[in-house]
């Protein structure tokens, strides 16, 4: 049981020190209006689509986090209007 506990601790210790070293970067939208943060760099694209209702573009905002080497970790927005 100890072992455990103490293995609990050492992982939770090594998560908050890879998280501490994390850069967020905020991106900040006028229209429509809303700000998000992302760890890591901010990648924006943008695409015009044609659906049943008509013309609209998408938007995405992106990053792969720097959380560990194997960038398994991807924060993704899409919105459109």
């Amino acid at each position: 049981m100890i072992k455990r506990v103490v293995i609990f601790i050492f992982l939770f210790i090594v998560s908050i020190q890879s998280y501490s070293q994390i850069t967020w970067n905020k991106y900040v939208n006028d229209d429509p209006q809303f700000t998000i943060s992302f760890p890591g760099k901010i990648e924006f694209k943008q695409k015009d689509i044609t659906t049943d209702l008509g013309q609209s573009t998408v938007h995405t905002l992106y990053s792969v986090s720097e959380i560990d080497s194997t960038d398994n970790y991807f924060y993704l927005l899409s919105y459109y209007y």
